[in-house]
């Protein structure tokens, strides 16, 4: 038994329900009626926007309830079994309810698997040279050339730089 009401129905939805609020969200009866009798004669359009408003929360409230009584029911139904599957998973659920239905025998559906796909041979690779042995002289200039040198002072003195430099 459920302790929410009865989902609004087309001739109820219209007429204002005070019984079936939330506890606790709607006012008293006769805090509305306390205020409205304090009012002024004048002020009938605040009386009438608190009632519009109060009717708009019913409202609202019947809308909420409706939707969790929809959502609780949905939740309730049956489930649909593999119904998100797609790829082999959904081949694989598709062959068990075969086989469980009869429809097919187990040695047709889950035959042999295919073989192990086998690595693919190496790619042959040119031979590299094997490195040259270390001999007494040197293969690249150790340091700069003595040409370079000599320009490189020649500048620097141009320039006004020590000798030392």
């Amino acid at each position: 038994m459920s302790t929410e009401p009865e989902p609004a129905t087309e001739d109820t939805a219209h007429a204002v329900d005070t019984g079936s609020e939330t506890p606790g969200t709607a006012e008293p009866a006769g805090a509305a009626s306390d205020a409205r009798s304090d009012e002024p004669a004048g002020d009938g359009g605040e009386a009438a926007a608190q009632v519009s408003e109060v009717e708009a929360e019913l409202a609202a409230q019947r809308i909420e309830r409706e939707r969790i009584e929809r959502r609780k029911a949905e939740k309730q139904g049956p489930i649909d079994a593999g119904g998100k599957l797609s790829g082999s998973a959904a081949d694989l659920l598709a062959a068990v309810r075969a086989v469980e239905s009869g429809e097919k025998p187990a040695a047709t559906v889950f035959g042999d698997p295919e073989p192990a796909r086998r690595p693919a041979p190496e790619p042959v690779r040119p031979p590299r040279p094997a490195p040259a042995e270390h001999s007494a002289a040197p293969a690249g200039p150790v340091g700069p050339a003595p040409e370079t040198v000599q320009s490189v002072r020649r500048v620097l003195a141009e320039g006004g730089a020590p000798e030392g430099l």
